[in-house]
């Protein structure tokens, strides 16, 4: 459905726009080959982001003993959260902070409880200031079912952050595996604890 969708909309803008941006070369060829857009219409953007960051050089943990973890994002079921906390059940030395707000909230404090993952997991809410929270952690985490490309994901390159990532658009393009994070190429995402004992 989305699919048909799109390709109507840009049917029907293609006609009327000087300049389609692609903000990754998956959706810039996307863009071509599905979609049909003259190339000479489309320009890719890669890696954008409005923030330039000093690079992190202290990776102490937030709290001794332990390895954490931040993840930015609506809290929806495009998101995949509920996976995402569910890897965190069977480490008690690894800590998630999620920042965000969305109809998935509720679901997740229970998936939080339904694991009892309280002193592991956190909803930290909406932070406009994200930016500066991020260099705070060890690790940028998502389990994401679809992006275009995370400009959470951006800002923790720009500041040094390892990224551990599920294999979506533009993933490839920010990740260089075992250099700056891994991808989790399979939906059981069992190298989880293999990138967290090298981490």
């Amino acid at each position: 459905i989305y699919s048909n969708l799109y390709r109507f909309l840009f049917k029907i803008s293609n006609s009327i726009v000087d300049c389609h941006l692609a903000i990754s070369k998956r959706i810039y060829e996307e863009l071509i080959d599905d979609y049909l857009i003259d190339a000479n219409k489309v320009s890719c953007i890669i890696n954008a982001s409005n923030y330039l960051q000093n690079i992190k050089n202290n990776y102490e943990v937030m709290e001794d003993g332990y390895l954490s973890f931040i993840s930015v994002g609506t809290l929806s079921k495009r998101k995949n959260y509920n996976k995402l906390i569910s890897l965190f059940k069977n480490n008690n030395k690894i800590k998630l902070y999620i920042y965000g707000e969305g109809e998935e909230k509720e679901f997740l404090l229970n998936e939080i409880k339904r694991y009892d993952l309280s002193e592991n997991v956190f909803l930290m809410g909406f932070n406009p200031n994200i930016i500066d929270e991020i260099i705070n952690y060890d690790c940028y985490i998502t389990l994401s079912k679809s992006e275009g490309i995370s400009r959470a994901m951006l800002e923790s390159l720009q500041v040094g952050l390892p990224l551990i990532s599920s294999d979506v658009s533009g993933v490839d393009e920010c990740i260089k595996v075992g250099i700056n994070g891994f991808i989790l190429k399979n939906e059981k995402y069992k190298e989880f604890n293999k990138y967290i004992n090298i981490l």
